[in-house]
């Protein structure tokens, strides 16, 4: 948990239920993530530093990690890969980066999103188009997290983005839940898309 207020991020301990080491930070981040698959956090601060925090480490503190071109607005983790949206490209920009902060791939995108949701089973991560004052689709990016799921990208690159059929009848809100096995994407008004072709369901 990141607290601005105090910068510093609070942990818990699931199986003791107790508070463990508070870790402080500097400055005010933007967005902050996490990786299981590196065990590490990630804070993005608005002159587009992005920092580390390994948890492995004894003594965890925050180190630097990557510089963005613009600030950023949207944050979040691919499996081991960190994903970025920044205000450097037309009119996005997202990025990722392997583990040791080299970059990977960049794309210029028309989509602006408040938040991004990774589906580890179906490497994608999925967000709604928030161009607009209401959000009026869903839309997929493809991940070449795992090294083998689009053989066409570089590993841990940035593939096809994918627009759902445009409906003016239905809201589109946040937050994004895609379903552990990668069946369904479920939107925060209670829509479900099929996670492919992102075709609302109907039952």
């Amino acid at each position: 948990l990141y607290s601005s207020r105090h910068q510093s991020i609070f942990r818990w301990d699931p199986q003791t239920q107790s508070y463990i080491d508070t870790i402080p930070v500097t400055g005010f981040a933007a967005f902050m993530t996490y990786s299981a698959d590196t065990n590490t956090i990630y804070l993005a601060y608005h002159s587009g530093l992005i920092t580390q925090i390994d948890l492995d480490a004894p003594q965890p503190n925050a180190l630097p990690f990557a510089t963005l071109s613009s600030f950023p607005s949207g944050l979040n983790t691919a499996g081991p890969y960190v994903f970025t949206a920044d205000a450097s490209g037309s009119p996005v920009k997202h990025s990722t980066f392997a583990p040791d902060g080299s970059l990977v791939e960049s794309v210029d995108i028309r989509y602006y999103a408040r938040s991004f949701t990774w589906s580890e089973a179906n490497q994608k991560m999925y967000f709604l188009d928030n161009g607009a004052s209401t959000p009026r689709n869903v839309l997929s990016e493809a991940i070449n997290a795992d090294g083998s799921t689009y053989e066409s990208e570089l590993v841990g690159g940035i593939g096809l983005t994918r627009i759902s059929p445009f409906d003016l009848y239905y809201h589109f809100s946040y937050p994004i839940h895609a379903a552990p096995d990668g069946s369904a994407v479920i939107l925060g008004s209670g829509v479900i898309h099929d996670p492919e072709t992102l075709q609302r369901f109907d039952y």
